[in-house]
């Protein structure tokens, strides 16, 4: 089994995956985007990249906050098991939200460029901090409660800080990587 790590806007992933890694005995990969680029540039270049692991062996694609965007939307496509960690579910009204601090950074050119996913069967685990900062958790909450097969709230805000208590949650998706043996 292969694990993927989709970090979110301006992070590196690093802290993240450090505290994955309490849970996930495995080796996790972090896979980069540039917050500075189109959605569709992103997509393809770790889509392309995911559709080549996929066909090397069972994996599973994590993603936070506009990394658990990116994760579903390339989950959905080629159908691997994700964990997503309060992930943004409508990237226009996010990125319309911190335009004001960054206008330089979020132009509406790059909020133009993101778009609905199309949300395909594929065993999710989402994580939802009830206290998060950045994204409205009760938006959270309704978007997802009915798309993900795991669905656990938690009272982090937007950084989930321990793993550890969704141990179960990550061992599930990691066995049933397909779904002929539910």
């Amino acid at each position: 089994m292969k694990y993927f790590y989709i970090h979110g806007w301006g992070a590196t992933g690093e802290t993240t995956v450090k505290r994955l890694k309490e849970v996930i005995s495995e080796e996790i990969t972090i896979l980069k985007w540039d917050c500075q680029k189109p959605f569709q540039e992103n997509y393809d270049k770790l889509f392309k990249f995911m559709k080549d692991e996929k066909a090397k062996g069972d994996c599973v694609l994590m993603g936070s906050s506009m990394g658990g965007f990116y994760a579903n939307a390339i989950a959905s496509e080629l159908s691997i098991h994700c964990a997503l960690f309060n992930p943004v579910s409508n990237p226009k009204e996010v990125l319309k939200k911190f335009q004001k601090d960054a206008p330089e950074l979020i132009t509406d050119e790059l909020i133009n460029s993101y778009s609905e996913v199309r949300n395909r069967t594929t065993l999710r685990l989402v994580i939802i901090g009830k206290n998060d900062e950045v994204l409205d958790s009760s938006k959270s909450i309704n978007y997802w409660k009915h798309l993900a097969h795991l669905f656990e709230i938690t009272e982090y805000g937007h950084e989930i800080k321990d793993f550890k208590p969704f141990k179960k949650d990550f061992e599930f998706i990691s066995k049933y990587v397909n779904f002929d043996d539910m």
